[in-house]
């Protein structure tokens, strides 16, 4: 037994144009969905934007430090060449200046390194410098 439902066209056209724009709305919404999280992670994901940029700086740091360990070979290469060549007034300067190294007839004086007093601090209640604090009446 089959039965038949007859709808008019009238009808069946509405339904099926809410049906479809039903449907295109959700496929808008989904699209828009996707952009957006496709979006933030493109902006916060492990290769996203922002750790690039994250790497390009700690890139430039460290090239900074290389140049700057390059620097300190060149000038440790300056102490050292003297040394292999056997210069005696090198390794004389090397010996009293890092090893407090002295002659039979030298006389070592070693003097405390400078000591200055701390400044004073400023605007502090009963510092000499600071102005004075108003009395409450």
């Amino acid at each position: 037994m089959h039965v038949r439902i007859r709808i008019p066209r009238r009808k069946l056209r509405k339904l099926v144009s809410r049906n479809q724009r039903k449907r295109s709305g959700r496929t808008v919404l989904i699209i828009t969905l996707g952009a957006v999280f496709g979006s933030i992670y493109a902006l916060l994901g492990e290769s996203g934007i922002v750790s690039i940029m994250k790497m390009r700086a700690r890139t430039t740091q460290l090239r900074y430090e290389i140049s700057a360990k390059a620097q300190d070979n060149r000038e440790l290469r300056g102490v050292i060449r003297p040394l292999r060549e056997a210069d005696p007034e090198a390794i004389e300067r090397i010996a009293r200046e890092k090893l407090y190294m002295v002659r039979p007839d030298d006389i070592l004086y070693i003097l405390p390194p400078e000591s200055r007093p701390a400044p004073p601090v400023l605007n502090e209640p009963g510092s000499p410098t600071a102005p004075p604090v108003p009395s409450k009446r």
